[in-house]
């Protein structure tokens, strides 16, 4: 009896130990300190789920896992994207994806933010994520100018302070339209259904939503807003820059259509290491045919882009993690 009880307690023993060395292994994530000579585990905060973020995100986590050998990472679906800058900054997330204008704001502590996230810099350039300001086919409205007195879908608040700034350009005040709080595809269903005007959408890269309603029986039209305004708003607002969504890209867009663009960046906690993010950008950038594949907009995530945004102001060289800025002087982005 007594021989089996001190059986029983050294298995007791051995099985506690066993838990306690897995419990160490797997603090090698994102709450541990990150060394090139350790696997990396941890989290890669993408955007709402089944978004183009969501897409891109999944698809990018996979490269990297498969073309480094430390390195492994899971996806994440933030509760909204305002909540990357503090997944990355706690470390909940050690790789997300971000709008430079959004992570600014973050990183001093303004707008949408309460406080600052210092933990975090940018890696690489993701590509120009274009937005489009749209009607039904059938409606009476043209021009921004239109839009006074209607009903304007906007997806978050963040959403909505950036389209109240735009409508001042064009004379419009906050009060003088009525904004309805729907998500995407909840602004699709509502023009279809007449139970708003006009809806605020990404829409280019080419998205799907926009391609439905372009096809659908109602039609699609992308309101116009005038060189003038657009000017006017490009130099009060780099970061919200206007795009371009090429003739076209959907059903019955015959000319190019202007709208405010959000620039889409990869960022990093801090505290990974220079080797790590080496990896990281290495394994995304050098594998750009497999990045394309998952969707159009990864034709443009290419060391050229990091080069255009570093040009045009809208990622500070100074602030890229030194990993990154390692890969760009190899392949001469960087000098």
């Amino acid at each position: 009896m007594k021989r089996a009880k001190s059986r029983l307690i050294a298995l007791g023993i051995l099985v506690l130990s066993l838990i306690f060395v897995a419990a160490c292994n797997n603090t090698e994530g994102a709450d541990s300190e990150p060394s090139s000579g350790k696997r990396l585990m941890g989290a890669f905060s993408t955007g709402s789920s089944g978004g183009l973020y969501d897409l891109l995100g999944g698809g990018m986590a996979n490269i990297i896992n498969q073309n480094t050998e430390n390195i492994n990472l899971n996806t994440t679906v933030p509760p909204s994207i305002s909540e990357v800058p503090r997944m990355l900054d706690s470390k909940q997330a050690v790789v997300g994806i971000g709008m430079a204008d959004m992570m600014e704001r973050a990183e001093e502590g303004t707008g949408e933010f309460d406080q600052a996230y210092e933990n975090i810099q940018p890696i690489l350039a993701m590509y120009d994520n274009v937005m489009a300001m749209v009607t039904t086919a059938d409606s009476s409205i043209e021009s921004i100018t239109d839009v006074k007195g209607k009903k304007v879908g906007v997806s978050s608040q963040t959403t909505k302070d950036i389209i109240t700034e735009y409508l001042d350009f064009a004379g419009i005040a906050e009060n003088e339209v009525e904004w309805m709080f729907l998500s995407y595809a909840e602004q699709a269903e509502a023009l279809k259904e007449g139970s708003i005007d006009v809806g605020n959408f990404t829409s280019y890269p080419k998205a799907g939503l926009l391609e439905d309603l372009s096809t659908s029986r109602k039609g699609l039209k992308f309101i116009k807003i005038d060189e003038e305004i657009r000017e006017a708003w490009d130099k009060e607002y780099p970061l919200w820059a206007n795009g371009t969504t090429p003739s076209g890209t959907y059903k019955g867009l015959d000319e190019d259509a202007h709208y405010y663009t959000q620039f889409t960046v990869l960022y990093a906690n801090s505290d990974l290491t220079e080797e790590q993010v080496y990896e990281i950008t290495k394994a995304i950038l050098d594998n750009h045919e497999e990045i394309s594949a998952i969707h159009p907009a990864g034709e443009s995530i290419t060391p050229e882009m990091t080069k255009n945004y570093i040009d045009r102001s809208i990622i500070n060289p100074d602030d890229l993690h030194p990993g990154a800025i390692r890969y760009f002087k190899e392949v001469g982005v960087l000098e």
